[in-house]
């Protein structure tokens, strides 16, 4: 008990100092040093680069470690977070424009939206893949019929008259997406910015000619705005992801082994809502055979098939009798 109490004398009597006090002069350091590494991680973020800290880390469990796995697999590439960001923030209020302007232009926003889901297709190419050996643009030709087919589409379109300027905008503005094909100069988002100009013609004139107009104009001018948007967010997100063409991955697949139609590693999201076609997928089924059995002079399993008419139609409801249930088409 005595060499206890006078431990506590002694200790009493020296007091732990504090711990030291950093210096004023490595505060601004401190502040210099957390900014570099935000900045690097931001930079690991973009490039998918994912840290060592796991390497450190005790190793987990072999449960946690297949549940770290799986949310690894599903978690999107940066570069395909981003371009899902832009579809969200530019392309849906275009393609809701669109829609705003009647069916006719609510199906050519459809093929719009069809488009970017295309340009996904080869960014997602992009995050799997190595470059091409060759020229690039020839690899990717059988990769761009998604978009070439939705294109296709809008030119085929017979519009109302009056969307002619609209239809003339839209195909030139889209002319942005050959930026997957080019070799800089200029880059990627130069490129985008300066179908620009040449779609801003038509807009002009759509401009000027419902400028007045209080009823309808409105939404016409949110049209033309919202198309220049559109162009002028994907060369946002090109600059800041895709600077010198389209980015691929060094550490990736062979790019031989790509599948035409191949997709992300997460379902594309849904750019706007579309009306399904009448028939389902059963409808396409049947289209398909009969362009199968389509000749070269153009005939097919459908050439000399007879119309039916509206009045043939008897299932319809103007033509039921009272009392009697409707019956069934043929």
């Amino acid at each position: 008990p005595p060499v206890i109490a006078n431990c506590s004398i002694h200790l009493s009597n020296h007091p732990i100092p504090p711990p030291p006090q950093m210096s004023a002069h490595l505060k601004p350091l401190c502040g210099v040093l957390d900014g570099v590494l935000d900045r690097l991680a931001a930079i690991e973020a973009q490039l998918g680069i994912q840290t060592t800290a796991a390497a450190t880390s005790p190793a987990p469990s072999t449960s946690a470690a297949s549940s770290a796995a799986v949310v690894e697999e599903e978690e999107l590439h940066p570069r395909l977070v981003a371009y899902d960001e832009h579809v969200q923030r530019a392309l849906v209020p275009f393609t809701d424009a669109c829609t705003a302007l009647g069916p006719d232009m609510a199906s050519i926003g459809g093929h719009i939206a069809d488009v970017w889901d295309g340009q996904r297709l080869l960014i997602a190419l992009g995050t799997t893949y190595k470059r091409p050996m060759g020229d690039v643009a020839v690899a990717l030709q059988p990769h761009l019929k998604p978009c070439q087919d939705a294109i296709s589409k809008i030119r085929a379109a017979r519009l109302d008259r009056k969307f002619d300027q609209h239809i003339k905008a839209i195909m030139e503005m889209l002319s942005c997406v050959s930026w997957v094909v080019i070799s800089p100069p200029p880059s990627p988002s130069n490129f985008v910015k300066d179908t620009v100009g040449a779609s801003d013609f038509w807009a002009n004139k759509i401009r000027k000619e419902y400028r007045t107009n209080e009823t309808d104009g409105p939404a016409h001018l949110k049209f033309c705005d919202l198309m220049k948007a559109l162009v002028n967010d994907l060369a946002a997100y090109l600059k800041e992801y895709h600077l010198s063409g389209l980015a691929w991955n060094p550490h990736g697949k062979d790019f031989s082994e790509a599948k035409v139609g191949e997709v992300g590693s997460s379902p594309k999201p849904a750019a706007a809502p579309k009306t399904a076609p009448a028939g389902g997928a059963g409808g396409a089924a049947i289209f398909d055979e009969l362009k199968k059995k389509q000749t070269g002079d153009g005939a097919s399993a459908a050439t000399g098939l007879k119309k039916v008419t509206r009045d043939q139609q008897t299932w319809r409801k103007e033509y039921q009798k009272p009392g009697e249930d409707v019956p069934a088409p043929k």
